[in-house]
């Protein structure tokens, strides 16, 4: 019989990770202020992770180790088990869990779901994750291995609360960012944090490339038989993370809370240009918009991101019209946009920004930065077409 693993549970502070002791057991986990359930503490919460892991002999992390691993049979038992607390948001609280079992070590993120809305989000993010794995196989999304059931047991023993687990592929030293002030009436910057405490600024050039990756991983993962995309998703919750490797970056969503169509009549119908149109102008305006550091005041990019989301749902596009000759080109794509003159984009504006509407207030933050964004979109898109070389063929706009 193998020994049992080493296992150290741990909570994620700005100054590191701290081992979970008797000074700490009974701290609370940050919550978001609605939830209905009643507050947990750190150490029944990561004990009752831990039994959830190591049930039947630690099934559930050497099933997701064969996965990842691709190997026919199951590992060696594991060896060693890092159990960090991690991070907490509104839908879920993440724990990021090492593993190393004979030769191979892995990283894990759980995603925690307490109350039954975060659980229903959960439940439909594992299926799609494995969905959009399957038929967009880029890698733009993390890979999810299993999901099931912890109980956490507070203090006294005395009652059970049912905690929804998924993990899925731990994106090593990719970190959250998000717009930020450097100091008060400065511009908007984008701040990727730093479980260590080392944030990070991006210059012009690596933002103009985030919202550029951003914008094609969206891209590339909307459906253009009946136009379904990954939404909501929204910059204030993290949804997207970034990597940096000297010069280059690397960005990853970590989450897909949905898949629909937001133009269903458009589809319906077969009105593909109305389809890629709302689309693309969704894109542009959901871009910009943050939140101050996540959680703050509603935020604006500075309008040269526009050059970046254009870039990349022009890259991306012009993928899926080569895998599909019955797309238009991304070249007739930049010409229809370039015909579209300031009162149409302001009427297709209006309806767009109701039909894109993740939380009530963005309203009238949007509506009053609409005609602003419509004038610097025009130019970005007259900018590109300039750096076209080659002629675009004729095409209907309006069908």
């Amino acid at each position: 019989m193998a020994p049992p693993p080493c296992v150290h549970l741990l909570i994620a502070t700005p100054h590191g990770n701290v081992a979970l002791g008797e000074s700490n057991a009974s701290v609370l986990l940050p919550q978001d202020a609605h939830q209905d359930h009643p507050p947990l503490q750190y150490g029944p919460y990561l004990h009752s992770i831990h039994q959830y892991l190591a049930q039947d002999g630690y099934r559930p992390v050497l099933e997701a180790l064969q996965t990842c691993f691709s190997v026919p049979t199951p590992p060696p038992p594991v060896d060693h088990l890092e159990i960090i607390s991690e991070k907490h948001g509104a839908l879920y609280h993440v724990v990021h869990l090492n593993v190393r079992s004979g030769e191979q070590v892995a990283s894990f993120a759980l995603n925690v779901a307490i109350s039954e809305e975060q659980k229903a989000f959960l439940h439909s993010d594992f299926a799609l994750l494995n969905e959009l794995r399957l038929t967009y196989p880029h890698g733009h999304t993390p890979r999810a291995y299993l999901k099931g059931e912890a109980l956490y047991r507070n203090a006294n023993q005395n009652s059970l609360l049912s905690m929804a687990v998924m993990m899925t592929e731990w994106l090593d030293g990719h970190h959250e960012f998000h717009l930020s002030l450097e100091r008060p009436g400065a511009p908007v910057r984008i701040k990727v944090w730093d479980s260590t405490g080392k944030d990070s600024w991006l210059d012009t050039e690596k933002t103009l490339t985030l919202y550029r990756l951003a914008s094609a991983i969206l891209t590339t993962c909307l459906h253009t038989g009946d136009f379904r995309q990954i939404y909501p998703w929204h910059h204030a919750a993290g949804d997207f993370v970034v990597k940096e490797e000297g010069e280059s970056l690397s960005v990853k969503l970590i989450t897909a809370r949905d898949y629909r169509c937001l133009t269903p009549d458009a589809a319906a119908s077969g009105n593909t240009w109305a389809c890629i149109i709302c689309f693309f102008l969704n894109l542009t305006v959901r871009m910009r918009l943050d939140r101050l550091d996540g959680t703050g005041d509603l935020a604006w990019a500075d309008s040269f991101s526009l050059q970046g989301i254009l870039e990349g749902f022009i890259m991306a596009w012009e993928e899926k019209a080569l895998r599909d000759s019955s797309l238009p080109s991304s070249r007739d794509v930049l010409e229809v946009l370039g015909d579209f003159d300031m009162e149409e984009w302001t009427a297709l504006g209006e309806i767009v920004l109701e039909q894109g509407m993740v939380e009530q207030e963005e309203l009238p933050f949007l509506r009053t930065r609409l005609h602003q964004h419509l004038e610097d979109l025009e130019k970005a898109i007259r900018h590109a077409k300039r750096n076209q070389l080659e002629p675009v063929s004729p095409v209907m706009r309006k069908q």
